[in-house]
């Protein structure tokens, strides 16, 4: 059976040498915060860690050079899922 996932990506719009994203089951991120530290900024994340078909999950990233860090975006949902199986041409 497949594991459930969401897919994030992103674009590098700071110049950013890390990436810090967040996951939260509640739009406010007030607690069951799960965090990733990503190297490099740019590109995507396949998360399937701890996730519930079905669920919503909120994410938000912010960007870090060095010591500064930017504020943390506006947080986007998701539903988990699974992927689509592959199926065969008619």
């Amino acid at each position: 059976m497949a594991k459930p996932r969401v897919f994030c990506s992103w674009y590098n719009t700071e110049s950013a040498d890390t990436l810090q994203l967040q996951r939260s089951a509640r739009n406010a991120f007030s607690r069951n915060l799960v965090a990733y530290r990503l190297l490099p900024a740019t590109g995507a994340f396949n998360d399937v860690t701890g996730l519930t078909i079905g669920t919503t999950y909120w994410y938000r990233i912010q960007y870090v050079r060095g010591t500064r860090a930017s504020a943390w975006s506006v947080a986007d949902s998701a539903v988990a899922g699974t992927p689509d199986p592959i199926r065969p041409p008619p």
